[in-house]
Parts: structure tokens; C-alpha cells; sequence
């Protein structure tokens, strides 16, 4: 994994380095330039060694007429070589990246149906004077590009393209900046104007001066016929599981795990445990918030003597996190609920332990419904039948506990739930996001396919709140130089999650039912059968309220504040008071006020630093 740069046609050595030095973090092990002799384009790379840490390795890497510079891991190269060498290929490393190439000049873009891995790569064909570029399935690694001034450039991190315009001025795209929704990640608006998000599972070809994108991957279109034996899905499941995770393994440097003490990092270190042996891990990484209404560490130390891995408790400190925090906004670039410098420090003890992968359990909340509401839809795909009503409703119950449905069921009104659930419907699918297919035949094959459940986990994966973690995590780990895999985001474990129907994610009152069972025989049973969910997060509240509340005042006291145009100063001053005057105040309130605050924070910290000239 490492940070990628490019820009057609070339352009000054010394604008060009300058660039490159914005993505260092990305790579701290080395960096390359590749120069076309005839000034078509130059390629840059800063490399983060994990596979094949030779100097022949490095990148750019060219073979024969094409020039690659790649950013992420190919899981499976080892049999993607041995095919190709069956081929006629011949290799003179050990890397991935070459495997990359020879399967490029092998298959062309077909070379994408057979990866599995994260990837954002970009390989230029001297033959025909094209440039191909190419992201991953889900969009695990990032990749911007721009037209400006005849000038095509591409990369890793915006902050690195605003260096390379010549004559450009960069500006804020205020309509994102002050109206954030749902689907930002999924689309292809940035908040630059005139720079693009490359979309996940294409692929684009650029020549003549025009980009052509090309869709390779949907998921829609590559769903199974799961068996309808529950036991049948969950051995398959375990099995899908399984060998993903093995595959997420292969490094040449140390690997370890992040670990909350919930299902899904806990079932990743059970898997790695059971089919690559606890060695293959050097050790696991939890972060601790003493004290605090969202600290569970002690599951994580639970799983970590279950396992006999050793444990690295990372304990935030509020002050050293703000201490850090302008730099952690520079290299985050986005706006979020909350500060990225508490899950940034957690990544950056990896490094202090020469841990340089983790491998993480993101996904299921999304493919399972880790998020109460969705289960409501399950009601309409259950009919009229009171054993599934009970279920569904149970499930939610030990979910959230407080919602007014538990309520209604209590009452016995079925009627009123039923509303609810349609009610839930119109708000999330009809109303709140656009219909993922402009075709509405096709929006209404997919709920056909689904049901309304799974569409809606299906929205929650590909459009709107896992591209937006998936972003996260990448610029957390990688302020660190740390590379973060995540086994639930293997393709045919993805089809087969969509494939299967809600009873087999919900049933006995649990929630990710399948993923519950598939992994029983790897973990502690107090993990397994833990049903609340607390999430991966620092106690925002306390540290607003607390040891960053000086930081936050001396900040709206600052004349730039009150004229900033990309928020509303009085309302934030408001939501912030409200925190600080409530000594009950909740995370969710806290993220309220940090989400009110942060355009200005991103003008201050991230933009205003990005537009000076290198």
C-alpha cells in the first residue's frame, strides 16, 4: 500500500516533487519517478513496503512498454503467478506489483474480474499512448483525478493534485461544505471544486484528452443461490470466511489485529487463529478509554488470552490527541462527526511496535445490520406471520432497547409497527436517498431479488455509510504508514451476504446470525453471544467538555470564525454550548457540535495549508 501520483503531460521535476512529498505518509519506505522520454507523462510513487521489500520491487515498475504506479495489495498473486507463468509469463521478483503487470498485458481489463485485494492503479501503454486506471471493487483505496488547463492529473489524496495544477487556484466547493449528505463518499463530487472521485469497481481509459469510465464490478449482478438449509449457509460462510482471511495474511513484514472486543474484529483474530496458526499475528491492538461508557477493552483482553495473543492497549490521552490535531486534519482531508487524531493515534503505535499491517472486522454492521432501524424493513419482506413478526421484534428489542417500536409491541399493536416499518421504507429508500438505479425496472428487480431489507443493507454498503468508514480508516492508518486489510470485503464472501435473506442474519434474537454460528467455534461464548454494540469510538463528549473545551472556545473567539462562510457561527456556538452545559450531554450530541464546527476546521487546517504553493 503506498501513495500514487500522476500527471499528463509532464510537467517541471521540482513541481512535480513537491507533490509527490504531500502523499510521503502514505510511504515511508522509498519513492520513484518515472519520466516519459518524450514528456507524455510522469508517474510517482511513495512506497510502503509489505510484499517483496527489495529494491527491485519498487515502483514505478515498467514491463516491456507499460509503466505502472499502484497503490493497495493483491492478495491472491502467488496463484495468479503460477497461472501466468503457465501462460509464458517470466518474473524477476517476488511482488505483487509485477504480478499486476503481467496480468494486465495478459488479460487487459479483464485482469480485474481475477484480483482479490484493494487496489487504485494507473499503468501507461507506450504502444497506443493510453493511460489505464483502475479501483478497487468496494473502494478501499482511494483515487482522485482532475482536467485542468490540458493537464490530466491523478492521485492518492487531493491535497497532493491541488500542488499540481500550473495556474490553477484551487477552491471550496461550498455546496458540499455547508449540505454534507448520505452519498458524498459514493459520488463523484469532492469538496474542491475541480477535482473527482475516481468511483469504486471501475475502470477508466484515458486517451485524446478524454476520460472513459467503465463499470467492471456490481454486485447485484454476481449473486448466489445460497442453499436454504441455515447449517448449509453457515458452512459455507465459515469456509468463504476462512479462506479470506488466510488470504489477508500474506505480508513479509508484521502483521497484528485491531480488536474492539465485538463480533467482527473479534471473529477476524479467531479465524487468522484457526486457519494460519496464532504465530501468523505478532500481536493485537485495542484502544482504551478508562472510565468511560465506551471502553471495552476488557472483551478485547478476554479474546486476547482466549487466543494467547499479546495485547497492545493503546490509552487515548485527549490533550496529546489535540496536540496532534491540525496535522491529523491536514492528512484526513474530509469532514466527519468526529476528530480522526483518537483512531489516528491507535494506528501510530503499529509503527512505534514495527506492526505495518493490521487486518480489521469492518463490514458486517453493513451486510448484517449492526444499525437496529433497518431491521424494521424485515417486517414487510416477513408478510403477515407472527412467529417472524416476533423475531424481527425481539432481535430489534436487544438492539435498542428504547425505541418506541418495543413499545407498540408491548402494547400488542402490530398495526402500528407495520406503519412504522412502511414509514421507515419511504424515509430511507424513497425519500432520503436517490434510487441507486436510474432504471426503475432495475430498482424494483433489485428489491425483488433482495427484499427490502437486504436492498436497504445494500445501500448502506456500496452507497452511503461504509464508503464513508472505508475512506476513514484508509487516512487513519496511513497518517502512520500503516496498512489496514479487511477480510469481509472479499468479493465472493460480499455476493454470497447479499445473497442469502434476512432470516438467516436475523433469528433467536440476534442480530449477523450467520456470521454468529460461523465463527462459535473460534471464540469466547461471551463474545459471540454479546448483544449490545458500542462501536469502535472516544468519548467526544468528555473530551469537549473537558480537556479540549479551551481549544473549542479560544477557536469560536477567533475573528476568522465569525466570518467564515462555510458555516453558521451562531448555531455552532449553540450546540456547543448545549454540550458544555449538560454534564449528561451524549456522544451523539457531542458529534452534533463537532459536525457544526468542522467546515471551519477543514478551511483552517486542511485547505488553506493545501493551496500554498509548494
Amino acid at each position: 500500500m503506498c501513495g500514487i501520483l500522476g500527471v499528463l503531460p509532464t510537467i517541471e521535476q521540482k513541481r512535480f516533487q513537491s507533490a509527490l512529498d504531500r502523499l510521503a505518509h502514505r510511504g515511508p519506505d522509498g519513492e520513484g519517478i518515472w519520466k516519459h522520454p518524450l514528456g507524455n507523462i510522469t508517474l510517482g510513487h511513495r512506497r510502503l513496503a509489505i510484499i517483496d521489500l527489495k529494491p527491485e520491487a519498487a515502483q514505478p515498475m515498467s514491463l516491456g512498454n507499460l509503466n505502472i504506479t499502484f497503490n493497495g495489495e493483491i492478495y491472491n498473486y502467488r496463484e495468479l503467478r503460477l497461472e501466468l507463468e503457465g501462460l509464458g509469463s517470466h518474473f524477476r521478483t517476488e511482488s505483487d506489483t509485477e504480478v499486476l503487470l503481467a496480468a494486465y498485458r495478459q488479460w487487459k481489463e479483464r485482469c480485474l474480474d481475477k484480483l482479490k485485494g484493494m487496489w487504485a492503479f494507473a499503468i501507461w501503454n507506450d504502444d497506443d499512448k493510453t493511460l489505464f486506471l483502475a479501483r478497487d471493487r468496494f473502494g478501499e483505496k482511494p483515487l482522485f483525478y482532475s482536467q485542468i488547463n490540458n493537464q490530466f492529473v491523478f492521485g492518492s489524496e487531493m491535497k497532493a493534485l491541488m500542488a499540481l495544477g500550473e495556474g490553477w487556484m484551487p477552491s471550496a466547493n461550498f455546496k458540499k461544505l455547508v449540505k454534507q449528505y448520505d452519498r458524498y463518499e459514493s459520488s463523484s463530487d469532492t469538496l474542491v471544486e475541480g477535482i473527482s472521485r475516481f468511483p469504486a469497481g471501475h475502470y477508466g481509459v484515458f486517451k485524446d484528452g478524454e476520460l472513459r469510465l467503465t463499470q467492471y464490478w456490481d454486485t447485484l449482478s454476481h449473486l448466489v443461490n445460497a442453499s436454504s438449509s441455515f447449517e448449509a449457509q453457515t458452512e459455507q460462510y465459515r469456509h468463504l470466511f476462512g479462506h479470506s482471511v488466510a488470504l489477508t495474511l500474506r505480508a513479509d513484514v508484521p502483521v497484528g489485529a485491531a480488536i474492539s472486543g465485538g463480533l467482527d474484529s473479534s471473529s477476524v483474530l479467531g479465524a487468522a487463529c484457526q486457519f494460519t496458526g496464532k504465530d501468523r499475528l505478532s500481536m493485537a491492538f485495542t484502544a482504551t478509554f478508562a472510565g468511560s461508557r465506551v471502553d471495552e477493552s476488557e472483551y478485547a483482553r478476554q479474546l486476547a488470552i482466549d487466543k494467547h495473543i499479546p495485547l497492545h492497549e493503546v490509552s487515548l490521552d485527549p490533550l496529546k490527541a489535540l496536540a496532534n490535531l491540525s496535522d491529523d486534519l491536514y492528512c484526513f482531508e474530509e469532514i466527519y462527526r468526529t476528530p480522526p487524531s483518537p483512531m489516528m493515534e491507535l494506528y501510530s503505535h503499529y509503527r512505534k511496535q514495527q506492526v505495518f499491517v493490521s487486518v480489521d472486522g469492518h463490514g458486517p454492521d453493513e451486510m448484517f445490520s449492526g444499525y437496529g432501524n433497518f431491521m424494521l424493513l424485515a417486517l414487510i419482506d416477513a408478510g403477515i406471520d407472527p412467529l417472524k413478526w416476533k423475531d424481527i421484534i425481539n432481535t430489534y428489542e436487544n438492539a435498542q432497547p428504547d425505541r418506541g417500536i418495543v413499545k407498540a409491541r408491548k402494547a400488542g399493536n402490530h398495526q402500528v409497527l407495520l406503519m412504522q416499518a412502511y414509514r421507515f421504507k419511504e424515509q430511507w429508500l424513497d425519500e432520503k436517498l436517490p434510487n441507486t438505479f436510474r432504471d426503475e425496472q432495475l430498482h424494483k428487480e433489485a428489491i425483488k431479488k433482495m427484499g427490502y431489507y437486504n436492498y436497504a443493507l445494500y445501500q448502506l454498503f456500496h452507497y452511503t455509510i461504509f464508503p464513508t468508514l472505508l475512506r476513514n480508516y484508509d487516512r487513519f492508518s496511513m497518517r502512520s504508514g500503516v496498512e489496514i486489510r479487511m477480510p469481509f470485503l472479499d468479493p465472493e464472501l460480499v455476493a454470497f451476504s447479499f445473497s442469502i435473506p434476512w432470516q438467516s442474519k436475523i433469528k433467536e434474537g440476534y442480530s449477523k446470525a450467520i456470521l454468529r454460528e460461523a465463527v462459535r467455534p473460534w471464540l469466547p461464548q461471551s463474545i459471540v453471544e454479546r448483544k449490545d454494540k458500542i462501536g469502535f469510538q472516544a468519548p467526544l463528549a468528555d473530551w469537549l467538555r473537558g480537556p479540549w473545551k479551551e481549544f473549542l472556545q479560544d477557536t469560536i473567539a477567533a475573528d476568522n470564525f465569525k466570518t467564515c462562510e462555510l458555516i453558521d457561527p451562531a448555531k455552532t456556538i449553540q450546540v456547543l454550548d448545549k454540550v458544555w452545559a449538560n454534564a449528561q450531554a451524549t456522544n451523539e450530541e457531542a458529534e452534533e457540535a463537532w459536525l457544526a464546527l468542522s467546515p471551519y476546521l477543514w478551511q483552517q487546517h486542511f485547505f488553506n495549508r493545501a493551496i500554498q504553493t509548494p
